[in-house]
C-alpha cells in the first residue's frame, strides 16, 4: 500500500490494560506453519523453570496466519500449568491494515475455549522487510489496539540507539502498547550494560520486559558459541534490579541445559 493510500489512524480511547501476563520470566518460540513441536514438553519445561509466560509465533505478513493449530493445542495445557501464552507477530506493514486484520484472528479469537493472554507484534526495521515510519505504525497499532480492547498490547523491538528514542518510531508506538519487549542479544558486548542501554530509555515511555539471548549469533554475524550461564543470570539480575517486569530469551529450539538452568535458577519474584 503506497503511503498516500494509507488510511488515517483510528480513534482509541484511553486504554491501560495490566501487564501481569508478561511479568516475570519467559521463553520465545519461532513457529512456523509446518513446524513439529511436542507442546507438552515446552510446557513441563517452562513450569519446571518457573517461567510465568510463553511467547509463541502465529504468523506474519509473508507467512500469513498460522495460529490456531498451536494455541488449540497450547493454550489449554499452558493454563493448567500456570502459564500465561502471548502470541507475536511479523507485521512488515506494507499493508498496516491488512496486518492489523490478521492480528485481530489472534486477538478476538477462541482457541479451545480459551483466549490468548496478549498479543506482542514484532516492529523490525527496513534491512528486515519492515516499513517502520511513524504514520504506519500509528495505523497499525490504532487498529490493534481498538480490536484487542483490554487484551495487552507489547511491542518487540529493537533497542534504542545509545540511548536515543529518536533513532526509531517509539513514540509512535506508546499511545497503543502497554509495555516494550526490546530484543537485547548482547553477543560481544556485557549482557548488563546491553540491558539497561533498552531499559532506562524506553521505560521513560512504558513498563519494560526485556529479550535475552539464548540462541548462538555466529551465524548472522556475531560472536560464536551460546551465552554462558554466567551472562543469562547477569541479564535477569540487571533486568530486575533496574526494574522491568519481566525478561524472557530467546529462542526455545536453540537452548540447552545450561541456559535453561540458569533461567530456572534465578529467583525472581
Amino acid at each position: 500500500m503506497k503511503t498516500a493510500a494509507l488510511p488515517a489512524p483510528v480513534a482509541v480511547p484511553a486504554h491501560r490494560s495490566s501487564v501481569d501476563p508478561v511479568r516475570g520470566k519467559g521463553m520465545w518460540l519461532t513457529t512456523w506453519a509446518d513446524t513439529r513441536i511436542n507442546l507438552s514438553r515446552v510446557v513441563a519445561q517452562a513450569h519446571d523453570a518457573g517461567l510465568r509466560q510463553l511467547w509463541i509465533r502465529t504468523g506474519g505478513s509473508t507467512s500469513g496466519w498460522y495460529g490456531a493449530n498451536f494455541l488449540n493445542r497450547l493454550l489449554p495445557q499452558a493454563h493448567r500449568a500456570g502459564l500465561k501464552v502471548i502470541a507475536w507477530d511479523f507485521p512488515t506493514l506494507s499493508d498496516p491494515v491488512a496486518d492489523a486484520r490478521r492480528a485481530a484472528l489472534v486477538t478476538r479469537g477462541s482457541f479451545a475455549g480459551e483466549h490468548v493472554d496478549g498479543f506482542s507484534p514484532d516492529i523490525e526495521e527496513i534491512y528486515e522487510g519492515t516499513f517502520d515510519t511513524p504514520r504506519r505504525v500509528s495505523v497499525y497499532l490504532s487498529r490493534v489496539r481498538r480490536d484487542a480492547r483490554g487484551l495487552p498490547i507489547v511491542a518487540t523491538v529493537l533497542r534504542p540507539l545509545d540511548g536515543n528514542l529518536s533513532t526509531r518510531p517509539y513514540r509512535a508506538m506508546a499511545p497503543y502498547v502497554d509495555a516494550f519487549a526490546p530484543m537485547v542479544y548482547w553477543s560481544c558486548n556485557e549482557p548488563g550494560a546491553a540491558a539497561l542501554s533498552a531499559l532506562r530509555p524506553l521505560s521513560r515511555l512504558r513498563p519494560v520486559h526485556l529479550i535475552g539471548q539464548s540462541y548462538n549469533m555466529g551465524p548472522e554475524g556475531g560472536r560464536h558459541g551460546m551465552p554462558t550461564a554466567r551472562e543469562i543470570w547477569r541479564f535477569l539480575d540487571v533486568a530486575k534490579r533496574a526494574g522491568a517486569v519481566g525478561a524472557s530469551l530467546y529462542v526455545y529450539d536453540q537452548t540447552r541445559a545450561a541456559q535453561w538452568l540458569a533461567l530456572g535458577a534465578y529467583p525472581w519474584r
